[in-house]
């Protein structure tokens, strides 16, 4: 839940509502199985009941995650030089 989180910058819109936009279905289908009690957890911790999750699916971003060490190392370099 903490990568798919990690994946995109949640916007705060009208009447507390946080929007997430994920890249692909899984992520889709797996926030929306934690969403409840993530839903639990801020809305006791901010003390405000009114606040809701919404998913949004978005295949259109393109992401790219680093799995390979090459892939990584070359990850790193683009951070460091940019």
């Amino acid at each position: 839940m903490a990568s798919i989180v990690g994946t995109d910058v949640p916007k705060l819109g009208e009447n507390f509502k946080i929007h997430f936009t994920v890249p692909n279905k899984l992520m889709e289908d797996q926030i929306k199985k934690g969403r409840l009690g993530l839903l639990k957890f801020l809305r006791s911790k901010l003390n405000n009941y009114g606040i809701d999750i919404i998913v949004t699916l978005n295949e259109t971003i393109e992401k790219k995650f680093a799995y390979t060490p090459n892939e990584k190392f070359n990850k790193l370099k683009e951070k460091i030089l940019f």
